[in-house]
């Protein structure tokens, strides 16, 4: 479960000093309104800091510390089990060991473009940064008519999360509404927003350009009410188990584009990122030991105009903030791309007779796409609000 080996490179020097030191445990913090466990039972493992450079063995120790002090918005090791360091708190992961590359800076802000820009530009900062914000990716008139759309559907909601899961309840939020469902409720999303130029551009370019094809995994409005507590820190790429194997250099699964319906901000719940938190690799840990790793302190709130958007991956490390107001709603239209390549060759739902379905027994329906799975890791895929789902398909 924890890294054996830590490397420290670029420092410009030659020889390789060698140090090994034992490492403790301290118990991780709690993340607000998560439910991970805390231990303190956890054997100490000893941990070899490998030092690439011209220094003497005597140095191994200070320039290990200023090697992990450079990296601010990195990996917490007190809280992955490696404490022995004096004054060290956080590195970064990449390719499946933890790495100290002095200089680099997780404490910038995210990139800004245009809807009129390229899209590479687009993904190669999403990429690089964890996040790229698109403003005006919406026109004012679109996302005036969209709003339009979907007011009277959301306040015929009730809030919080259906089910009896305490941690959906949780990601949910007690006082959140979810419209999905927005092809029928919206005409300007189904004939504008899924039609747009911009938008397929930058789905090409980040899903089908390696990948051959994508296509929607989700689209709904998220709208966080007054008092609402932060969503527990987590990865969009987790409900799709083959992600927990995967390493921060392999092809990107799916993009989510999260766009203001209206102004999002630090006080009603805009969007919280941690800057690099995308280049952690999962290999073997399981999300209790990575998004659970951080503190709510290292992610950056992203404010939003009403249309722009926030365009995110798989791996990137996020929650929904807190709204603290008393009377303002956080209204942000969440839409996931994936790639395609685990679709059916058949598209049996559509083939079937409605009739000859409702004979099926639940496990045949399900193999066919009648109800919803349930991956490692997922909340379950190929779903929508039960009732829903019933009343179109009659059983």
């Amino acid at each position: 479960m924890y890294p054996r080996e830590l490397q420290c490179f670029g420092l410009g020097m030659s020889e390789l000093a060698v140090m090994t030191c034992v490492a403790g445990h301290t118990p991780r913090k709690s993340i607000k309104g998560s439910r991970q466990p805390q231990s303190n039972n956890r054997p100490n493992r000893t941990v070899k800091i490998v030092i690439t450079g011209q220094t003497q063995p005597e140095l191994s120790a200070q320039v290990v510390g200023n090697c992990l002090a450079s990296m601010p918005h990195a990996l917490r090791l007190a809280q992955r089990g490696i404490v022995g360091l004096e004054g060290v708190t956080r590195c970064g992961r990449l390719n499946g060991i933890l790495s100290c590359r002095p200089g680099l800076n997780l404490d910038a802000r995210f990139s800004r473009f245009s809807r009129a820009a390229s899209p590479r530009d687009i993904i190669t900062a999403q990429k690089g940064d964890g996040a790229c914000i698109i403003e005006g990716f919406l026109t004012p008139e679109i996302t005036k008519r969209l709003n339009k759309d979907i007011t009277a559907p959301l306040l015929n909601l009730r809030p919080g999360h259906r089910g009896t899961d305490p941690d959906l309840q949780d990601l949910h939020g007690e006082n959140t509404k979810r419209l999905y469902n927005l092809a029928s409720h919206s005409r300007t999303w189904r004939e504008d927003i899924i039609n747009d130029d911009a938008f397929h551009a930058i789905c090409h370019e980040g899903l089908g350009k390696q990948q051959g094809d994508y296509w929607l995994s989700m689209a709904h409005v998220i709208e966080i009410g007054p008092g609402s507590l932060a969503q527990p820190l987590h990865v969009d790429g987790a409900q799709w188990w083959p992600f927990w194997n995967m390493s921060p250099g392999d092809p990107e699964i799916m993009l989510n584009f999260l766009v203001a319906v209206e102004d999002t901000t630090v006080e009603n719940g805009a969007t919280r990122v941690i800057p690099g938190s995308q280049r952690l690799s999962y290999r073997g840990d399981g999300e209790e030991q990575s998004a659970a790793s951080w503190e709510e302190d290292d992610a950056v709130a992203v404010p939003l105009k009403a249309g722009d958007c926030l365009l995110i991956g798989s791996r990137v490390v996020h929650q929904g903030g807190a709204n603290i107001t008393t009377d303002s709603h956080r209204k942000v239209m969440t839409m996931t791309v994936v790639s395609s390549c685990f679709t059916p060759e058949e598209a049996f739902p559509l083939l079937i007779e409605r009739e000859v379905a409702r004979t099926l027994s639940d496990r045949a329906k399900k193999l066919l796409g009648y109800k919803e799975v349930t991956p490692f890791g997922s909340a379950g895929l190929w779903t929508g609000p039960a009732e829903d789902r019933a009343k179109v398909l009659g059983f």
